[in-house]
């Protein structure tokens, strides 16, 4: 550990010496480390620099290598590791991960998962973190995170977003007990429009509330009158049955979302994204999902017998009796659409509907 010296001339004509200490260190495996330290060439700064090598030595012992490579190739600073000897954290110093570029990290890991719906959520939030720090490397998420929670206190759900899946990336490549899975963990969500109290919407609600959804105003009417979940109005597939009465829903969630549900009017695939319904329906404060919980509660306060409403909306059996009692709707299709019609005024679509039966 020798210090790097040049020497100044004074006035008087004497020299003295400047420069700053160097950090020397070598071991099997990480190699030779020559760096600067900044330190001055004095008694405290000597000390400080053999206080370098003993946290040096430390981690050499606990396996951190990685660590003495990035001092190495001038990553981390050696008297980063005077600091973190100092407060007992040589174990919190970054690891290599921290240095990896967020654009191809988050890119290659939204892209990694065969959900279309789950990759676009995933793609959206890459898009929105690289907008705000396109050439920012992982150990700077929470300080990414941080700002836009705060940038995007207009739209907390989006903002919310953003942190539930740069802690599912951490999770997904890093563990939960990572440092970086802690520090994005502790910052402090975004407070957002309570949901709507009611787990569904009335007849009248749902006649309402249709027109301020905009473009995605179709995309929630086909799941208010199907009772499809997201994934199966957008992915699993659907298709009006060959004699009309009835709407096949191949869900694929469980063996009892392959199924046939009435006919209620006409409907077309999506023309929005999941995510533009969803943001749609969080300026009123609901979610997808209310559309499929107002059917099934449509068809019970329209008369269909439980066992029927359990079969149209994909439910498991959930006792022996209604075991017992499923069997095939087709019978009941043209019977309980009328039902379901009158009960949430579909009138028109009702003559139509008939004239085709």
């Amino acid at each position: 550990m020798k210090p790097r010296v040049r020497v100044r001339r004074l006035k008087d004509g004497s020299v003295v010496a400047t420069g700053s200490l160097v950090f020397k260190w070598q071991r099997k495996g990480v190699g030779k480390i020559e760096r600067a330290t900044g330190l001055p060439n004095t008694p405290r700064g000597l000390k400080k620099l053999e206080r370098i090598a003993g946290a040096a030595e430390k981690l050499w012992e606990r396996g951190r290598g990685d660590v003495l490579r990035m001092v190495q190739v001038g990553k981390v600073h050696p008297q980063a590791l005077l600091e973190a000897d100092r407060l007992d954290k040589l174990n919190l110093l970054p690891t290599p991960e921290y240095l990896l570029p967020l654009a191809e990290e988050l890119g290659a890991w939204a892209d990694r998962t065969a959900n279309r719906h789950t990759r676009r959520n995933r793609q959206s939030v890459v898009r929105a973190i690289l907008a705000h720090a396109p050439a920012g490397v992982v150990g700077e998420l929470p300080g990414i995170v941080a700002a836009l929670l705060e940038a995007k206190r207009d739209t907390p759900a989006a903002a919310n977003r953003i942190k539930e899946q740069v802690l599912a990336y951490l999770r997904d490549r890093h563990g939960m007990d990572h440092p970086l899975h802690a520090k994005v963990g502790a910052l402090r969500s975004l407070t957002t429009a309570p949901k709507y109290k009611r787990p569904h919407l009335t007849p009248a609600e749902f006649h309402a509330v249709l027109p301020k959804f905009g473009p995605a105003a179709e995309a929630f009417r086909l799941l208010c009158l199907s009772g499809m979940g997201v994934k199966e109005a957008w992915e699993d597939g659907w298709e009006r049955t060959a004699d009309g009465l009835g709407l096949a829903i191949h869900g694929k969630k469980t063996r009892y979302r392959e199924r046939v549900v009435p006919w209620l009017a006409e409907v077309a695939p999506p023309t929005v994204s999941p995510d533009v319904l969803i943001w749609w329906l969080g300026k009123v404060g609901l979610s997808p999902y209310v559309g499929r919980r107002s059917l099934s509660r449509w068809m019970i306060d329209a008369g269909i017998p439980e066992w029927r409403v359990g079969a149209y909306m994909g439910h498991g059996a959930q006792s022996q009796t209604q075991v017992y009692q499923r069997g095939d709707v087709g019978p009941y299709l043209l019977g309980d659409a009328v039902l379901l019609r009158d009960h949430i005024g579909l009138p028109a679509v009702a003559a139509k509907l008939e004239r085709t039966a």
